[in-house]
């Protein structure tokens, strides 16, 4: 479990601290937690949770899904024909 002071959780999430903030009292944002009398922090795990259920405008999963695959499928080719070529 790793802990994110504001300025990761900013720098992470693109949002600025007044952001950070509001979508916290609005409940749209993972809740900080104290560590200290006068420090908070967040879990990594929750802020990147929260990263990666934002809608992406454009994003079409199964294209990019259907892109990876052929990427890994030709990088599998060329591994296999580059071992077939190296002496033994």
């Amino acid at each position: 479990m790793r802990l994110l002071r504001l300025r990761q959780v900013a720098d992470k999430t693109g949002l600025d601290s007044t952001a950070i903030y509001r979508r916290m009292q609005a409940g749209e944002f993972p809740r900080q937690v104290q560590i200290g009398p006068n420090t908070v922090a967040w879990l990594e795990h929750e802020i990147d949770d929260w990263i990666q259920t934002r809608p992406r405008p454009g994003y079409d999963a199964r294209a990019a899904t259907a892109a990876l695959k052929s990427v890994a499928a030709r990088k599998t080719k060329r591994v296999a024909a580059a071992a077939e070529s190296c002496p033994t």
